[in-house]
């Protein structure tokens, strides 16, 4: 249509031409991002014990989380007597292994004291030979003979080469930390005919080469807080008391709480002897007084010389 030698012309535009514009980019960011949420829950699901994902399945259902929160059960090991500080950085999760240093009394700083334990026994292909274990009162070392050979030469408390180098490359991982060490040696039932040296002596000789090597390689002699030999007292097969699983070292870091109970039984000592002898005074007291009342009865009974 033309009016005045102009020209007007009319274009009609295409349905869906918006899309053509960067529509579907829109779409598939939404479904990338539905697909990332919905491996995060399962990520999620597959990490979580059996009452975390639970709990996470009714707070989906019901909008309240029943518990005091997820991921609360981070060991099967309860821990109820480890002291625990009031900070609220303390109730997440310590991954950093290089982060443990000074003093490890919470559950946390215990567990990845363990992990950092392990890893350097790994460095060395002795995770056979080695058990560690967190407990109430700390972290316990199991040291025992494996398929790298026994710990000691037969009947002696010389120890082998392997488990020298063992304690030496462990030595550091302990210098890291001050808690108090506790060093005890134990033996299997088996005895030594003819010999004047008992489990009792074998266990605590062992017990102080443990003691020696780990010193050498850098822990101080005022973090070993007890040496000790139990024998054949504590044997971890008591169905085979001669079966060489008995046969171990045991090195226990002790939480402060654990060491200061353990210092108190010492510095009672003393006071608990002389219950002891007080007691022990007491039925000798009681021994002679009866031997004079039996000696009076006896005397009394007798019959008189001019019968």
């Amino acid at each position: 249509m033309s009016t005045a030698g102009v020209t007007i012309i009319k274009k009609k535009k295409s349905k869906g031409s918006d899309l053509t514009h960067g529509g579907w980019k829109v779409a598939m960011a939404d479904l990338m991002i539905s697909m990332m949420c919905l491996f995060l829950i399962l990520w999620l699901l597959s990490v979580m014990d059996s009452e975390d994902s639970q709990d996470l399945v009714e707070y989906f259902q019901t909008g309240q989380l029943q518990t005091d929160g997820l991921g609360n059960s981070v060991s099967p090991i309860t821990l109820q007597e480890i002291a625990t500080s009031n900070h609220e950085s303390d109730m997440h999760r310590i991954e950093d292994t290089s982060l443990i240093e000074g003093e490890v009394d919470s559950q946390q700083e215990l567990e990845v004291f363990a992990r950092l334990i392990e890893e350097h026994i790994e460095e060395i292909q002795g995770m056979g030979s080695v058990q560690v274990t967190v407990t109430p009162q700390g972290l316990k070392i199991m040291i025992s003979d494996s398929e790298q050979g026994q710990m000691f030469y037969r009947g002696g408390a010389n120890m082998t080469p392997f488990y020298q180098d063992l304690l030496l490359h462990l030595a550091p991982v302990f210098k890291r930390v001050t808690n108090a060490m506790v060093i005890t040696g134990h033996t299997d039932a088996s005895r030594y005919v003819g010999s004047k040296t008992t489990n009792w002596e074998l266990s605590a000789n062992r017990a102080n080469q443990a003691r020696y090597f780990l010193t050498q390689g850098g822990v101080s002699n005022d973090q070993i807080f007890q040496v000790s030999g139990m024998a054949d007292t504590a044997p971890l097969n008591p169905e085979d008391p001669k079966s060489s699983d008995n046969r171990r070292i045991e090195v226990f870091v002790l939480t402060t709480s654990a060491q200061k109970q353990l210092s108190e039984v010492y510095k009672n000592l003393p006071k608990i002897e002389s219950a002891g002898k007080e007691a022990d005074k007491k039925v000798m007291d009681t021994i002679e007084r009866q031997e004079r009342e039996a000696a009076k009865a006896a005397r009394d009974n007798q019959l008189p010389t001019s019968y």
